[in-house]
């Protein structure tokens, strides 16, 4: 079994300065895609359905 990644997908809703939140969603696959580098983010959705095992979200907190 390996594991995939379909991010990032990274948003921050915090000021530019001070504490800030950053997120970044993950999805685990059952095995690699054999996708080509710079492929689409429509395809590599497509590739990766029936293949998902798990999802889930990395939150981070920090300050400048």
């Amino acid at each position: 079994m390996s594991t995939g990644r379909t991010g990032p997908t990274t948003r921050s809703d915090a000021p530019a300065s001070g504490r800030r939140r950053a997120a970044q969603d993950e999805t685990a696959l059952d095995e690699p895609l054999g996708l080509e580098q710079g492929v689409t983010a429509d395809r590599l959705r497509t590739s990766a359905k029936g293949h998902q095992l798990a999802t889930g979200t990395l939150v981070g907190v920090f300050a400048r």
